[in-house]
């Protein structure tokens, strides 16, 4: 339901969309990071075009976030961690939880007050809104 969340914020469900940056596919996934997942899980013949197969995008992105969740999985809500840095970079998260003045013992909360990008905060909030919005719907 998170990664639903993601696509429909990310490129309302088209595969074709390509972002401003460079971001491609349902998930929007720069092509530094699929090079990573593509190296990761040993899919040798990865092209960056690749990014436009449905399955291949949400393989790649779903990776992503998983290593995001996987991160931050001491947090109160690792999801906002994680889309945070999805959205923004590991070095702004960490940069904008050390302004928190909590260090490791952040929230969630801390966080979000914390981003200085109001598109990184509307992302977060936008999609959380949309993964609990499915989760009250109980399927996909």
């Amino acid at each position: 339901m998170l990664i639903k969340a993601v696509i429909w914020r990310e490129s309302a469900f088209r595969p074709d969309k390509v972002g401003k940056n460079g971001e491609r596919g349902l998930m929007q996934v720069m092509e530094g990071a699929a090079g990573d997942w593509a190296r990761q899980t040993k899919h040798p013949t990865f092209v960056p075009t690749d990014l436009f197969s449905p399955q291949v995008n949400i393989e790649a992105g779903a990776w992503y976030l998983k290593k995001g969740l996987q991160h931050y999985a001491s947090k109160d809500d690792p999801a906002t961690f994680a889309l945070a840095e999805y959205n923004a970079g590991k070095s702004r998260v960490d940069k904008w939880v050390g302004q928190t003045n909590q260090g490791s013992s952040a929230t969630a909360g801390d966080l979000r007050d914390s981003i200085s990008f109001p598109g990184t905060r509307d992302y977060v909030d936008a999609i959380m809104e949309r993964y609990r919005f499915y989760q009250r719907q109980g399927h996909l």
